[in-house]
């Protein structure tokens, strides 16, 4: 069974701000978690690329502020 985008998106943004996965809610947004700074927002862009071998446009990088639109992007890129 594959993990869900969801998870997935937690386990990355978890990764790069070296916090657990569990604190993370479902809703989550570079305003509600205090590492997720622009320098950390960078690494999970980079992250996904390298994940996903592709790049992420600066239009798009500049909508992903939060879980689910991480999952969402995640989720198109399978």
């Amino acid at each position: 069974m594959s993990i869900s985008s969801l998870q997935q998106a937690k386990s990355i943004v978890s990764e790069i701000l070296e916090i657990n996965s569990t604190q993370i809610d479902d809703d989550a947004t570079i305003e509600t978690l205090d590492k997720w700074d622009s320098l950390n927002h960078m690494r999970i862009l980079m992250q996904l690329e390298e994940q996903f071998e592709t790049s992420i446009d600066t239009e798009i990088a500049m909508e992903m502020f939060s879980i689910s639109a991480i999952s969402n992007w995640i989720e198109t890129h399978r």
